[in-house]
This record gives structure tokens, C-alpha cells and sequence, in this order.
């Protein structure tokens, strides 16, 4: 076999096997946890369009029907979808900016369309007369798969550290 043959073998093969990785479930509920991170972050020059589609990606990473319970320091409540893309929004105007990190993430697969994400989360948000509120919880996701196998979340528990 000629040698550019091996190399353009070498090449597919390294191509399909990124493809693989880079699809992959873990994958997948990793990029998607990271970027509900990033759609609860927000910098003081966001202008209002960056604003609108930071809630239109945090819409699009939510179930039909979805859980979400809060239990942190001075605040407990649970919220089901439309309640908490209406606190979203309301968090994106009322908020000067908004800090949401995640760490030590953890990937537990239910089965094949379910999977739990345990992970830190730290938040933080400066309200437009300059208060800051800082928590640092645990967060638990549960990501399922929809029909057209999409990953979507559907339960949240935040609760904070005590």
C-alpha cells in the first residue's frame, strides 16, 4: 500500500473517531450543561439582544415539562417551566449582571435516554442599584432524551451548601 494511501486512511480514521467523541452522549450533556451556565451569565454590556438570546437558548435547553426546586441560604421554591423562563427573563432585566460557573461536573447515565449531571454550581448576580447576592449550591440535572434525541432538562435541584 502506497504511503498516501495510509496517511489518508490515518486521517479518516482519527476523523471518525473525533466524530464519535465529539457526539457522543457524555459529550453532548456536558456542552449542554456548560451552556446553561452560559445562559444564566450575563455581563453589564449586554446589550438587550444578547440578553434576548441568552432566555432564547435557556428555552431551547428545557423540557416540555420540567421540575425545577430551589433551596439555597435565604430562598426555597420550586418553579415548572413557564415560572422559571419568566424568572429568567425577569432576572435579565432587573439584574446589572449575572455569574453562573459550573464545576466538578459528573455524569451518571439512568439509562439509555436519562442522565443525571451532579455538579457545582456558583452564582452570582448585582442587582442595578450595585447588590451583590453570591450561593454556591450543588446542583443536580436530569437531562432525557425527546423523540427526535435531543437532550433537554428536565429536573433541576439546586440546593445550597450548609
Amino acid at each position: 500500500m502506497k504511503k498516501i494511501h495510509i496517511i489518508i486512511l490515518s486521517i479518516f480514521a482519527l476523523n471518525i473517531i473525533g466524530m464519535l467523541w465529539w457526539f457522543s452522549d457524555t459529550q453532548v450533556i456536558k456542552r449542554q450543561t456548560k451552556a446553561l451556565a452560559e445562559s444564566l451569565s450575563m455581563a453589564k454590556s449586554d446589550p438587550q439582544s444578547i440578553r434576548a438570546l441568552k432566555h432564547q437558548k435557556l428555552t431551547l435547553l428545557l423540557a416540555d415539562k420540567l421540575e425545577c426546586s430551589v433551596e439555597v441560604s435565604d430562598y426555597s421554591h420550586t418553579f415548572n417551566r413557564n415560572e422559571l423562563t419568566e424568572a429568567h427573563l425577569a432576572v435579565l432585566n432587573y439584574c446589572e449582571s449575572t455569574s453562573a460557573k459550573v464545576s466538578d461536573i459528573s455524569i451518571n447515565f439512568d439509562n439509555d435516554t436519562t442522565a443525571t449531571v451532579t455538579s457545582i454550581l456558583g452564582l452570582s448576580a448585582t442587582e442595578k442599584g450595585g447588590k451583590t447576592h453570591s450561593e454556591s449550591c450543588t446542583a443536580e440535572l436530569t437531562w432525557q432524551q425527546n423523540d427526535k434525541s435531543q437532550w433537554r432538562l428536565s429536573r433541576i435541584s439546586l440546593k445550597g451548601k450548609k
